[in-house]
């Protein structure tokens, strides 16, 4: 059986730094935003596609302990985004479009207690996806279109 895998397309170099506070778009013309001293970063519902997302949250939200992207529009999700944030705890990213989650999204997050990604539309998980998560108690993969799950990604 081949493996796919989708990867998310590359940022403009030209973008320049970010800016703090971080501020993201939703289609309703809602906005979510974060700063320094956020510990939940709540993005729910807000028609936020992949194009708004950021590379990567921690430089101007290092303290984030819940990210909730729930009920968007999402197709992928940058590899990068979670990277750093080592008190997050919660990632919320189920009812968007998400087709696949990079092997490394959940690297070096040890403290990370909860993942729901379930109504998405993922059909296979890396077996590598969970690999430092040794404190990880709650994993919803419901309403997907996974034929299996990596025996790997459950020890």
């Amino acid at each position: 059986a081949a493996t796919t895998t989708t990867t998310a397309p590359a940022k403009s170099s030209t973008t320049g730094p970010i800016n703090c506070p971080l501020f993201i778009f939703g289609s309703q013309n809602r906005v979510c935003s974060c700063n320094r001293t956020s510990v939940t970063l709540q993005c729910t519902s807000l028609g936020i596609s992949s194009a708004d997302l950021p590379e990567r949250l921690a430089p101007c939200c290092p303290s984030l302990q819940n990210v909730e992207f729930a009920g968007n529009e999402l197709t992928f999700i940058y590899s990068t985004i979670f990277a750093n944030l080592s008190s997050l705890q919660y990632i919320q990213l189920q009812g968007n479009m998400l087709a696949a989650l990079p092997s490394d999204l959940f690297a070096g997050l040890i403290n990370l207690a909860d993942i729901d990604v379930s109504d998405n539309q993922l059909v296979n998980l890396s077996s590598t996806l969970l690999r430092s998560q040794g404190n990880l108690g709650s994993l919803k993969l419901s309403e997907n279109r996974l034929k299996a799950v990596p025996i790997d990604l459950l020890h």
